[in-house]
């Protein structure tokens, strides 16, 4: 069971159920490029992927953005995907790292790690502003639009967070 601190101010959990995950479905479906060749038109396959993987949604209180961490290993390691509908990253970027920080204390985890589309560099750009690094690029990763794209993997530590390193 996870430490019982307060979620950040701004942020909110996303009560996960399956009408829940449905209409979550329905509001982020329409943004292409969250999806890869495999997944894109698949709701049951991207709704059995939020249950499979212990995955956990917080909310921003505008409704305008969503943080996925999923994998969760409590005492070690989860996952993290980030999505602003409205694409105004910059502003949010103190609000996503205190749900980061939230993340690490709730969870007692010691790495948050993402994998973005290489080609997305004001995505890097912004990951590296909260404080993540790219710990490698694994090639021909996913199929978007027909044709192979790499990813990059990126990770923060407990420590970097935490210590206020970035």
């Amino acid at each position: 069971m996870w430490n019982l601190i307060d979620i950040p101010e701004g942020l909110h959990l996303y009560q996960l159920t399956r009408e829940r995950a449905e209409s979550l479905w329905t509001k982020v479906q329409p943004y292409d490029r969250l999806f890869s060749d495999e997944t894109r038109g698949d709701k049951e396959g991207w709704m059995r992927n939020l249950f499979d993987s212990r995955t956990l949604v917080l909310e921003t209180d505008d409704t305008q953005g969503l943080l996925f961490l999923s994998r969760i290993h409590e005492g070690l390691k989860a996952e993290v995907h980030a999505i602003m509908f409205d694409h105004r990253l910059a502003e949010r970027t103190d609000l996503v790292r205190r749900g980061l920080v939230w993340a690490f204390v709730a969870f007692d985890l010691h790495r948050i790690g993402a994998s973005i589309p290489a080609a997305s560099r004001a995505l890097r750009r912004w990951m590296m502003k909260l404080g993540f690094d790219v710990e490698g690029v694994v090639r021909n990763d996913f199929w978007y639009k027909g044709v192979l794209a790499d990813s990059l993997l990126m990770g923060v530590t407990r420590e970097e967070i935490l210590n206020g390193k970035r």
